[in-house]
């Protein structure tokens, strides 16, 4: 059941006046998605078990593995292994679960007397996977990215086992997998999650990956991967796919509570939670926002912020790839902890709400450098320190942090991970928006004496040391580095939108245009009069973001987002500055031309932004702004760039809020 959260009506002057600070309100964004009849989720959902449990649990390596769904088929004749997978099986001996019983398959039980509620028994619902390409798209690229290994036989059929399983044990519901992909389609869907996804969440060692020893988390990468292929009915399979996977991890955490305290419910919940956000399906979006704090109070039940001190470190006799695979396991946990870290801190930009974790709750080191995680072999990686036998070392946030502030800082030029520069920044944002939520705080002065003005200022100028010259980057740099390089510059745009007082808790209820649409629009009419240079401000910054999507662009997960804040809130501007006669002549001063480092001296977009000045705000198409047409052109422009991610399914969603605003007219205009 869905909860409406409305304002209350008639607010009073003070309300409106002060701060549109609901942040429940404008958290409810399920309006950005609208469900059509071919929401491919067309069955019931289960309840997710996010029960604690008192024992707190230890951190396991344990996976599910090929040959432990393999072991299940002994009772269902439906799923008879091959001798190739009864061979497969038994080659490997281990436990995944160190001795746990899973439950078999059994025959079909009663549903039991329904008396005394007289109701009939629920009708069979039969589930059908979709297809991933048509027929006519039998055959599967051959070029690959990366040498994986592949897909077995065996392998497919414990997939298939896997997503099966809660299946059995339900009397109410059937699963029809006639339609599972090849294996061949499966492999190539693992290599595009390598090419594509893993570069922004880098949490699966690439060199050593096997699709069959962890099936959890191979499903999970299939379907991420399946939202970069050129296959027909791709979002749909991706969908439904992720809601089984769903059920197969509420499945195993009800059969025994100890699997939510293990690295492939972490690494599959997180991915899951990242694809739910950009997929477009209602159902999923609802899904990744409310499991968002079971997954990190999981994460915190196992320690997996604060293991540093508990990993064992090989001894100095210890062989090479002893070494190199110890490393592998540490630098993996210390990974998914901090991207674990920077999906919930994500979430303060993506949707304007709170995140639940601080930076004190991250006591462990950054992650290590790539070139040590990319490593193809143990002689690869340790040729990359030949002067030491020790595990790589690495810092930790809160020194680094510190070291920002207290007059010591280091050059940023010297911080050569681009990771942590990314942490860096996501962290600061996470602190401009705790002051944006502090200010609406009535007891905020009472408790706490700050100047925010002084702490926001002081956060915004170290957050610009991090902006990158992206046209005089030299060609050395590889794609994936520049889209990381990028994606940074953009969080620095980002960040001062949310630095401009209330202008994000005011976006989301203006775009709602309910019944609050004409106390939003005076609001927003208050918010640009009181301070026309941060208006200019964050018209300079929401341009940048336009341009650099459309020089640089990419098929990043989260930059549907990044497109619809931007475009959303220069549209604003564009209404809030002082009108222009678009057919007067006069300097025209494009705001998106890239290169334009805010922190580098006097130029004319700063001059523009401190004193506003008689130069024309344009962009690359846009003539003139801060009139109508030039309103109408951004709009446009925004729903193009959106409608170029074919990815993720959230930016067709997000085109049609752009194309429904630009239909709206226009409450107040003003003219100089």
């Amino acid at each position: 059941m869905e909860l409406d959260l409305e304002m209350p009506t008639g607010p009073t002057q003070d309300l409106l006046f002060t701060g549109f600070d609901n942040l429940d309100f404008n958290s409810n964004l399920d309006w950005l998605l609208e469900t059509t009849s071919s929401e491919n989720l067309q069955w019931e959902s289960s309840l997710f078990d996010a029960r604690g449990f008192p024992d707190g649990g230890t951190f396991q390596h344990h996976n599910l593995s090929a040959a432990q769904m393999i072991s299940l088929s002994c009772t269902d004749h439906s799923y008879e292994p091959t001798n190739a997978g009864k061979k497969d099986a038994a080659s490997r001996s281990e436990d995944p679960f160190g001795g746990l019983l899973i439950p078999q398959p059994q025959a079909t039980r009663s549903y039991g007397d329904p008396w005394p509620l007289e109701t009939p028994r629920p009708p069979q619902r039969h589930i059908t996977l979709p297809a991933l390409g048509t027929t006519a798209q039998s055959t599967v690229p051959t070029d690959r990215y990366y040498h994986l290994k592949p897909t077995s036989d065996e392998t497919c059929y414990a997939l298939q086992r896997c997503i099966h399983l809660p299946f059995d044990h339900n009397v109410l519901q059937s699963l029809n997998l006639e339609y599972f992909p090849s294996k061949e389609k499966l492999d190539h869907c693992i290599d595009l999650y390598f090419a594509h996804f893993s570069p922004t969440l880098a949490i699966i060692h690439l060199p050593t990956f096997d699709p069959a020893e962890d099936l959890v988390v191979t499903l999970a990468v299939t379907c991420i991967g399946a939202c970069y292929t050129e296959f027909d009915g791709a979002q749909a399979f991706s969908t439904t796919l992720s809601d089984l996977i769903r059920r197969l991890l509420v499945f195993m955490a009800e059969h025994d509570h100890r699997f939510v305290r293990t690295r492939s419910y972490l690494t599959t919940r997180l991915l899951q939670g990242v694809h739910g956000y950009c997929s477009g399906s209602p159902r999923l979006f609802e899904l990744s926002e409310s499991c968002r704090s079971g997954l990190l109070h999981h994460a915190k039940c196992m320690g997996i912020f604060s293991l540093e001190s508990s990993q064992a470190t090989p001894s100095v006799t210890s062989s090479l790839d002893e070494r190199w695979r110890s490393y592998i396991r540490q630098e993996t946990i210390r990974r998914l902890g901090w991207a674990i870290y920077k999906y919930d801190t994500s979430v303060a930009y993506l949707h304007n709400n709170r995140p639940f974790l601080s930076c004190g709750d991250m006591k462990l080191k950054l992650p290590g450098s790539d070139d040590h995680w990319q490593a193809e072999t143990a002689e690869a990686w340790a040729s990359l320190h030949p002067w030491s036998r020790n595990m790589p070392s690495t810092v930790q946030l809160r020194p680094l942090l510190k070291s920002l502030f207290d007059g010591t800082a280091i050059s940023f030029e010297k911080i050569q991970e681009e990771d942590h520069l990314s942490i860096i920044i996501l962290t600061l944002l996470r602190k401009l928006w705790t002051l944006k939520e502090n200010r609406s705080d009535p007891t905020i002065d009472i408790t706490i004496q700050s100047n925010y003005e002084h702490e926001r200022l002081a956060l915004l100028q170290t957050i610009d040391q991090m902006i990158a010259p992206i046209p005089n980057i030299p060609d050395t740099h590889t794609r994936p580095e520049m889209e990381r390089l990028v994606h940074r510059t953009q969080l620095v745009h980002v960040a001062h939108l949310y630095g401009a007082g209330d202008l994000m808790n005011l976006i989301f209820p203006y775009l709602r245009d309910d019944t609050e649409a004409e106390q939003i629009s005076i609001r927003m009419e208050q918010w640009a009069k009181e301070d026309t240079k941060r208006t200019r401000e964050v018209a300079f910054h929401s341009s940048q973001l336009i341009g650099l999507v459309r020089r640089y662009p990419s098929q990043m997960p989260l930059q549907s987002f990044i497109i619809f804040h931007a475009g959303v809130v220069l549209a604003c501007m564009s209404t809030l500055l002082p009108q222009i006669d678009a057919t007067l002549r006069g300097p025209s001063l494009q705001l998106d031309e890239l290169g334009v480092i805010p922190t580098s001296g006097p130029s004319r977009h700063m001059d523009w932004i401190d004193t506003g000045g008689s130069d024309k705000p344009s962009l690359f198409g846009i003539p003139s702004l801060c009139c109508p047409k030039g309103r109408q052109q951004v709009l446009n422009q925004t729903a193009s760039l959106l409608n170029r991610q074919k990815s993720w399914g959230m930016a067709h969603s997000l085109a049609k809020v752009i194309t429904s605003l630009s239909t709206r007219p226009v409450a107040k205009k003003r003219k100089t």
